[in-house]
């Protein structure tokens, strides 16, 4: 079944901030920016800047199972909101898309439009000069393959496995890397 992302989500954009976001260690809130979503699509939980708000507007804050979406930029990845106790506030760097969990699961949405067909799309909609910017409507309007929720689970936990198995290789380079460059360094030091 193909369904537009509208009638699967409600979507909304992050909260305009007038200054720049400082860092407030008795802050009451967490702020989610584009840049603490990664390439493959994690909320880098350990980066939220925590700032105080004196009114929080429900409207702004992203809850467990929320979707994150860049909306500028070359890349428009989406995350998943992990489970966190503290509230959340969005940027209007990204979009919320809060799914109807008895029609879809966040985790299958993320990864459909984590896909290069999917993002290709977004980007055929982008507007912008030097920034280029997805706007709401052109998010609402994607067309979702959606099978039944039993498939859409097997398609989520294969696409996170895939996505698990491309960290750690990803990791092993690294470390092959630096291992390499460490034993190049030593027999360079050695003497003839």
């Amino acid at each position: 079944m193909e369904l537009k992302l509208k009638q699967l989500a409600s979507i909304q954009s992050g909260m305009n901030f007038r200054s720049r976001i400082e860092f407030d260690g008795d802050g009451n809130a967490l702020v989610a920016q584009a840049g603490n979503i990664n390439a493959q699509g994690v909320l880098l939980v350990d980066t939220l800047t925590r700032i105080f708000v004196p009114k929080i507007n429900e409207k702004y804050l992203a809850k467990t199972g929320d979707l994150l979406l860049k909306t500028r930029g070359n890349i428009n990845t989406v995350a998943v909101v992990p489970h966190i106790k503290e509230p959340i506030l969005i940027t209007s760097s990204l979009h919320r898309i809060r799914v109807d969990n008895k029609i879809a699961l966040p985790e299958y949405l993320a990864w459909y439009l984590n896909t290069p067909n999917l993002q290709q799309k977004m980007q055929t909609k982008a507007l912008g000069a030097t920034i280029k910017t997805v706007s709401i409507r052109d998010i609402e309007n994607l067309e979702i393959d959606l099978p039944s929720l039993e498939k859409q689970e097997i398609i989520a936990a294969l696409g996170a496995l895939a996505k698990r198995e491309y960290a750690l290789q990803m990791n092993i380079t690294q470390i092959k890397h630096t291992l390499i460059q460490a034993r190049l360094v030593r027999i360079a030091k050695q003497t003839n």
